[in-house]
């Protein structure tokens, strides 16, 4: 069976009315990033469950995070989300960055 070709997409990024060519199968953090440029989205553990990668679609991060449907998909996965304010999320990336800064520095790891 033959890969489906991109397909036109419109969507509004950041109040801004935008159409892309993507792959139907694309990560939305895929066409924000490399189709539209736009990195300020990032990829944390490639997996969806640390939250970096998070965006608001039509402004409703949270609330579907609390849809007694989506729960029980996670929890059937093992993934359990933790949602929070966005000053609550900036701290725990702090944390997150301070902690495994230093393993990484303990550890003796350099970028190449």
């Amino acid at each position: 069976m033959a890969e489906p070709e991109p397909r036109p997409i419109r969507l509004v990024v950041n109040g801004t009315g935008v159409e892309v060519s993507a792959h139907p199968m694309a990560r939305l953090l895929d066409v924000l990033r490399v189709d539209l440029g736009l990195t300020g989205t990032k990829e944390g553990c490639g997996e969806g469950e640390c939250g970096a990668c998070s965006v608001l679609v039509n402004g409703e991060l949270v609330k579907i995070m609390h849809a007694p449907e989506l729960r029980e998909k996670l929890a059937a996965t093992g993934t359990d989300p933790l949602t929070s304010t966005p000053e609550e999320f900036a701290a725990y990336i702090k944390r997150e960055i301070t902690k495994w800064g230093e393993v990484i520095r303990k550890a003796g790891v350099k970028a190449d």
